[in-house]
């Protein structure tokens, strides 16, 4: 099984990327996922840099681990601003994963 290893690189993900074996972020290293991209790791994702997700009002990045995921992400997510007068009053439900 491959394995990508980012150390002290800033890496942006800005389309889709399929990671063929593990991919590890060492400490000091960072990975920058864009809200028009996604990232699928075939084996397991070890973090122990920085992972960030972005996403906008219409747009949302995201990472498929299809092994085990270790160490924090970060996920900017987008949030609308709350608006009484907007129909449904502006309200975005979010949620920790599963």
């Amino acid at each position: 099984m491959k394995k990508i290893i980012i150390l002290l690189a800033l890496v942006l993900v800005t389309s889709g990327i399929f990671a063929q074996g593990n991919l590890t972020v060492n400490s000091g290293g960072s990975l920058t996922v864009s809200e028009t991209s996604y990232l699928t790791a075939a084996g397991n994702l070890t973090n122990t840099g920085t992972v960030t997700l972005n996403s906008t009002a219409d747009n949302f990045s995201s990472i498929i681990v299809e092994g085990t995921a270790t160490g924090d992400v970060i996920y900017n997510r987008y949030v609308n601003a709350y608006d009484t007068n907007a129909l449904g009053g502006g309200w975005d439900l979010v949620g920790a994963p599963a």
